[in-house]
């Protein structure tokens, strides 16, 4: 199991994800979040040809129940992809909650 770059990301994992495993600047990673008004916003790179699965947590990190918000996945665009967790996909919403985790996963072709 190799890191090439030392970015945290494994080799094998980075050609999964379509990134450079050359470069530790191109990774998979929340590069962006908010809590507003909407909900809790996550922006992250995608790249094309590669579909996201945002899921989250309520219970914690020590024994993780996670549910996927994006059932239908998110078409990589090549560009920055930003998702916001109004309470649609998620229950209970994120206003109730004082201690939800998100991680994002990644499937190529």
């Amino acid at each position: 199991m190799t890191d090439w770059d030392g970015d945290g990301a494994r080799d094998w994992m980075e050609c999964v994800a379509g990134t450079d495993p050359k470069a530790a600047g191109d990774r998979l990673h929340v590069a962006h979040y908010t809590n507003n008004a909407a909900g809790f916003t996550i922006q992250f790179p995608s790249k094309e040809q590669r579909t996201y699965y945002i899921w989250y947590n309520n219970s914690g990190l020590r024994a993780p129940a996670w549910s996927n918000a994006t059932p239908s996945g998110l078409a990589g665009t090549g560009g920055t992809i930003t998702w916001t967790d109004n309470g649609s996909q998620t229950a209970p919403p994120p206003a109730q909650m004082t201690n939800r985790h998100y991680k994002i996963r990644v499937t190529s072709p």
